[in-house]
Formats: C-alpha cells, sequence, structure tokens
C-alpha cells in the first residue's frame, strides 16, 4: 500500500497533466497566463519532490533535457498543423512548464547531494 505521500505526489502528477492539458485546450486571458504559469511550475515541483526516487533521477533530468531540447522543433512543427496546431502548442508548452519545474528543483537536489559527498 503506497504511503500518504506518495498518493499526494501521483495525485499532483495526475492534476498537473490534466490542468497542462486543459489550459492548453482552452483559451486563457492574457492577465491569468501568470497564474497559470505558477500553478503548472508548484505542481511539477511537487511532483519532482515527490515522485522521482534517486534511482531514477539521472533519467528524469536526461528525459526532460531531451524534452526542452525538442520543444522548438515540436513548436515549429505544430504551429503549420491547420485547426489544432496552436492548441497542441498551447498543451506541450505548458507540459513543458510542468515538467521543467519538477527537473529544475531535481537538479538543484543533485548539486546538493553531490556538494554534500565531498
Amino acid at each position: 500500500m503506497k504511503q500518504p505521500v506518495e498518493k499526494l505526489g501521483v495525485m499532483a502528477f495526475l492534476v498537473g497533466a490534466v490542468i497542462a492539458i486543459i489550459l492548453g485546450a482552452i483559451s486563457v486571458p492574457a492577465q491569468y497566463l501568470g497564474i497559470k504559469v505558477l500553478v503548472l511550475a508548484f505542481l511539477g515541483i511537487v511532483v519532482g519532490y515527490l515522485n522521482v526516487q534517486d534511482h531514477e533521477l539521472q533519467l528524469f533530468l536526461i528525459a526532460t533535457l531531451t524534452l526542452i531540447g525538442v520543444s522548438n522543433v515540436f513548436t515549429i512543427v505544430l504551429t503549420d498543423v491547420p485547426v489544432i496546431g496552436q492548441t497542441l502548442v498551447n498543451i506541450f508548452q505548458n507540459l513543458l512548464v510542468f515538467f521543467a519545474s519538477g527537473a529544475g528543483v531535481l537538479s538543484i537536489k543533485a548539486i546538493l547531494d553531490l556538494a554534500s559527498e565531498k
């Protein structure tokens, strides 16, 4: 049986992914874009901190760096898709904020762990 903290991490992941997809599919007024980014970043930090174990850290960081690296290509390609292209770009960018914020907190954790080993 999962511990309550593990359940919180799983729920944060599901909520963050669903929010990223929904907010990418609908038009968010400009005055609320900052709030959207803060919510996605906060959930990403919670997911990164609670869900990624030490033995998964390196794989998660590599996967996130790869996602960030190909994001410009995806944006360029998806923009040209008629009707749904911009919606897909918005969803992808929201997911990128969500995952990158988790990777950011894990990067700091990894650096602190490396520094404390010496």
